[in-house]
């Protein structure tokens, strides 16, 4: 039994049949953090619907984003994905040009940013333009900016984590400037504990020090001492927080519910009592180069 990492290509068509297996791991991944638990509140009405859409998403990036990166972590051990058994080419061993054979367990997305100029991210560049022209715009209604709301899943609440998101990218990259960026890593939870997340990261941070850049990523939780094993460290000031239990069930109680319940707890937010933390974390610079 042996962990491959495995880089995409555009290059490659067999590699765009991985996609399935990637939002496969990317929606098992995901209904594992509270936050995404409390959007997709009914689970098994939206999550073919989502897979759907990250593999439209990721398929759309990998075939037309110069500046994204996909890798993959496949384990020879399992049978590979129904979707990706006869990619038409010929798997050789890992390290000899071709796809190792097996099943994804553990996928990454990251982009390489520059300091200026439009975002590489296609998805956070339509939300750079949709944040432009909400500010600019001279209807007090979000209604019109906002995409159509997808049944079983809390819109809303999506687009306010959005919108932080974001705006938390933007403020790290102007002060980091030019900088690599892991828009999304992730394990099946049933692979957890076994190094897959270890090896991404450590592709990541290889070639950002190759480029002698820094990087960033949003942390949930789940994956803090991971990132902080590669070397990441908090940003004061930049974390996200979302009450959930203001979003509970697909609703919105409002913004003076969240502000009432912060009162009372004197100011301290606590996952315990329903609050979640995205968490900005950034690595230096650093050279291979001696």
């Amino acid at each position: 039994m042996t962990l491959h990492v495995y880089p995409l290509s555009r290059d490659r068509p067999g590699d765009f049949k991985l996609m399935r297996a990637i939002a496969r791991v990317h929606l098992a991944a995901w209904m594992m953090i509270p936050l995404m638990q409390t959007i997709m509140y009914q689970p098994e009405l939206v999550g073919t619907t989502k897979k759907a859409g990250y593999l439209e998403g990721d398929t759309h990036a990998l075939r037309t984003e110069d500046e994204v990166r996909f890798v993959t972590v496949i384990d020879d051990s399992l049978a590979s994905d129904e979707d990706d058994e006869d990619d038409g080419e010929d798997d050789t061993a890992a390290g000899h040009g071709g796809k190792p054979k097996g099943r994804v367990i553990a996928a990454m997305k990251y982009y390489l940013v520059p300091s200026t100029g439009p975002h590489p991210d296609t998805d956070t560049r339509k939300e750079i333009d949709k944040q432009s022209k909400s500010a600019n715009s001279d209807t007090s209604s979000a209604d019109t900016l906002t995409k159509p709301n997808t049944s079983h899943m809390n819109d809303a609440l999506s687009d306010l984590f959005v919108t932080k998101l974001v705006a938390a990218r933007l403020d790290v990259t102007a002060i980091i400037g030019t900088h690599i960026l892991i828009d999304n890593i992730y394990t099946d939870p049933a692979h957890h504990r076994r190094g897959a997340g270890a090896m991404l990261m450590r592709v990541a941070t290889q070639h950002a020090d190759e480029l002698g850049w820094p990087s960033m990523l949003e942390a949930s939780p789940l994956g803090m001492k991971l990132y902080e094993s590669a070397g990441y460290e908090i940003l004061p000031g930049k974390d996200i927080w979302i009450d959930l239990k203001r979003w509970e069930n697909g609703g919105d109680r409002g913004v003076e519910y969240s502000e009432k319940r912060l009162a009372e707890a004197g100011g301290e937010r606590s996952s315990q009592d329903g609050w979640y933390a995205q968490m900005i974390m950034v690595r230096p610079a650093k050279s291979l180069v001696q």
